[in-house]
Order: C-alpha cells, then structure tokens, then sequence
C-alpha cells in the first residue's frame, strides 16, 4: 500500500521502486522456506539437545539422589563405627583393667608369674584348653572342701615338722625298745633253758639218793619220783610250773591183795605259780585274763592215788 498524493512524477518512480522490491521479493519465498528448514533443523537440533540435556540431567539428579544417599549412609555408618570404636575402646580398657587384676591374683594366690601358670597347670604349647565351665565348676568344688576344711592353720608346716620330729623320735625309741625287748627274752630264754637243765639235773640226784633211801627204810619195794617241768613257749608269755609225784608200790608180803599195789601222792604246781595275765588280742580266746588252755588257772593241786593190778 502506497501513500496518496504527490506529483505525477513520482508515480514511474513509485513503480520502479515496487517494481525492484517485487523483483526481490520473488526469491524470498524460497529463502524464507530455506529459512524455516533451517530453523526447524535447528529446532530439532535444539530439541535434541534439550531432551539429552533433560537425560542428562535426570541421571545427574539420580546419581545426586544416589549420592546423597550414600553420603547419607557413609555418615550413618561413619558414626556407628565411631560408636562401636568407643565401645571397643572400653572393652579393651576393661580387659586390660581385668588382666591386671588377674595378673595380680595369680601373684596373690599363686606366688608366680602369669606366663608360668601353664606350665604350672600341666598345660603345653599348642595343647587343647579345657572347658571354662568344667574348670568353673572343679574350682568351685574346691573351694567348698576348702570350707568344709575350716580355717587355715599358718602354722600346720611348722607344727608338721614337729611332729614328724617327735615320730622320728618315737620309733627310734621304739625300735631300741624292741631290740632291747628281743635281747631281754633271748636272755630269760637261755635263764630258763639253763635253770631247766639244772633242776633236771639236780632232780636225777635226789631222785637216785631217795630210791635207796626208800628201800633201806622199808625194806624193799620200789619208789619213784616223777618231777615234770611245764614249759610254754609261744606268742604268749614263758611259763614254768613243777609238778611232784611219789609213786609207791606195796610188797606183797606173802598177801595177793596186796600184790601189784601202787600208791602214789603227788602235786601239781607245786610253788602255786599264778597264771600270767594275757589280754585278749583277736589270735584266741581269753578268759579270767589269762590264756585257759595253756595256763594252770586252779593253782597247786594235791593228790592222792591208788592201782590195784589184777
């Protein structure tokens, strides 16, 4: 649209000019299509971009998400770590305050060095430790005998070593008191073996002198004197009794009721030796304090007998 009025001049002019931008404008169409592909291209381009710039961004909020979360995490953990550090660290101080005290009652108890309790126990390098609960269980054992033992005598080695001091003592005596025991019966012995001899020996004579005097009195007929020593020798004590007899036989006399008659009279225990007192000991039975069957428990005993032969 051009504006009105002017000169008549100007309208070839006016022509010529539209004339010139029709003539340009005829390509317009196809630069302005150009155009638009080249900004449609670039649209899509942009679009392009804009929508791995949208990827782009979304894996970056995911990886940020991510990200936060495992710093989220890594703190949580970091914190828990610091905590069980602390806890940790109590631990071992509690340990170590338990070693010590250990320690200290190994020393206490014990008299030793901690590191020589194994070999104390009996325990090697390398060896299967035994069960806590098992070994709980024999120490509290122990400690109930201790309990039931009563207090502790610090002076028992002392008084031990005195004792056996005074039984060191007691069977050297007793051994010399036995020596001088067996020394003193070997001597009775060979006393009671002489004195037997002797007696046995006397008695021969007086028997003899009183066979002749028997017969120089009463004119005949025979006499004779049994003397019997009573000997015991065993586990029980040495006793010795005498026993005396005198046998007579009768003549005959031209009578038969007097022919092969004897009369004797005796004693046995002469001296009325009291029976030695024997206590029972298990090996036999002992009555009236004495052994029955191997002592004369009655005394002297007097008799009177007389045989008639047919």
């Amino acid at each position: 649209m051009f504006p009105r009025g002017g000169s008549e001049n100007a309208e070839p002019r006016r022509d010529g000019e539209a004339q010139e931008e029709r003539t340009s404008l005829e390509g317009a169409p196809a630069a302005f299509a150009e155009q638009r592909r080249s900004l449609i291209a670039q649209v899509e381009q942009a679009e392009a971009a804009r929508r791995e710039a949208f990827d782009r961004r979304a894996s970056a909020e995911t990886l940020l998400a991510e990200a936060d979360k495992a710093a989220r995490a890594a703190l949580e953990a970091f914190g828990e770590a610091r905590t069980e550090a602390a806890r940790a660290e109590e631990r071992l101080e509690a340990a170590g305050r338990r070693t010590a005290d250990i320690a200290h009652e190994i020393r206490e108890i014990l008299e030793t060095e901690p590191h020589e309790v194994a070999a104390m126990a009996e325990i090697r390098h390398g060896d299967t430790l035994p069960d806590v609960a098992e070994i709980e269980e024999k120490l509290d054992k122990l400690r109930r005998d201790r309990e039931r033992l009563g207090a502790v005598n610090l002076r028992a080695e002392e008084e031990l070593k005195e004792v056996e001091a005074q039984h060191t003592n007691l069977v050297t005596e007793r051994d010399d008191l036995t020596e001088a025991i067996k020394r003193l019966r070997q001597g009775i012995q060979s006393l009671n073996k002489e004195a037997r001899e002797r007696l046995l020996s006397s008695f021969e004579v007086v028997n003899g002198h009183f066979q002749r005097l028997f017969t120089s009195l009463f004119g005949g007929g025979t006499a004779t004197n049994n003397y019997t020593i009573n000997g015991l020798a065993s586990s029980t004590p040495t006793y010795f009794t005498a026993d005396l007899s005198l046998a007579y036989t009768i003549p005959s006399m031209g009578k038969d009721w007097l022919r092969n008659t004897t009369i004797t009279v005796g004693a046995n225990n002469l001296f009325n030796k009291a029976a030695p007192y024997v206590p029972g000991d298990g090996s036999f039975v002992a009555e009236n304090n004495t052994v029955k069957n191997a002592y004369d428990i009655i005394g002297r005993f007097m008799f009177v007998e007389l045989k008639k032969g047919f």
